[in-house]
């Protein structure tokens, strides 16, 4: 069969519209997603505890903030990182698994579902002399982070991923052995391995917060914002922005 052609006039930029349609498609499929009614383990260590009762209140974010195309495929973009890294670590002789006897990902839930989280894997046994059964968690970072990770290690750098890997260690019940926290540099695909104790503290601080949050939506009390100005830098990247500052000015 003869191949028919439709010749298209030469006009715009045609990344653009491939693009436009790519995001529009990606963008489509994330409003069709329900919003998150639970704190989650990998946001529990946020600082701000009005952010965190929006979570858990499934409050939609800003208008003005939607996930764009762009930003979708960076998430996307992580989860295949994490794929590639799984298969690497099982060809360099480690034994992970990342699902449950039901197939399922390894995952949590507490103070009866406000709580909860999906673990990236478990390292069974390896090449290297630690202690296993570990937790792992990965994460894929551009090169500036890359390299504060490495210099600085994930407990300085980022709290939120030293308080989501203490409080999955806590409650998987792998607090014995270090996790291992695994990096992969998107610019080069260097990647970054470092063993995070288990930090009791650390864990019981976020899991106390949580319940602050907790007891705060079921007595229906607003608790304070983390800022006294919209343009506090955690205030202006936030998704609830304009929600806690306009919304609930009188708050």
């Amino acid at each position: 069969m003869p191949w028919s052609f439709n010749p298209v006039p030469n006009t715009g930029d045609v990344s653009d519209r491939f693009n436009s349609h790519i995001n529009e498609a990606l963008e489509n499929e994330e409003r069709k997603q329900p919003v998150r009614g639970y704190i989650g383990g990998s946001n529990i260590g946020t600082p701000c505890t009005r952010k965190l009762q929006y979570h858990l209140e499934a409050t939609p974010r800003d208008k003005q903030k939607p996930l764009t195309g762009d930003t979708l495929r960076i998430f996307q973009a992580g989860h295949t990182y994490e794929d590639m890294l799984i298969l690497w670590l099982k060809k360099g002789g480690f034994g992970i698994k990342t699902r449950d006897r039901r197939g399922q990902q390894f995952a949590f839930e507490a103070a009866n579902g406000n709580i909860k989280g999906h673990v990236d894997g478990i390292i069974m046994h390896g090449q290297v002399d630690m202690g296993y059964p570990a937790l792992w968690e990965c994460k894929s970072a551009n090169d500036r982070n890359f390299k504060a990770f490495k210099s600085k290690g994930v407990a300085q750098h980022n709290v939120t991923y030293s308080s989501q890997i203490a409080v999955y260690q806590y409650y998987m019940n792998l607090t014995e052995n270090p996790a291992v926290f695994s990096v992969v540099n998107k610019n080069t695909q260097e990647l970054y391995h470092e063993l995070v104790p288990f930090d009791s503290e650390l864990a019981q601080r976020c899991i106390d917060k949580a319940v602050l949050v907790i007891k705060a939506v079921e007595a229906k009390e607003r608790l304070p914002r983390i800022a006294q100005e919209p343009d506090h830098y955690l205030c202006k990247f936030c998704d609830f922005q304009n929600h806690c500052w306009e919304t609930e000015h009188d708050r």
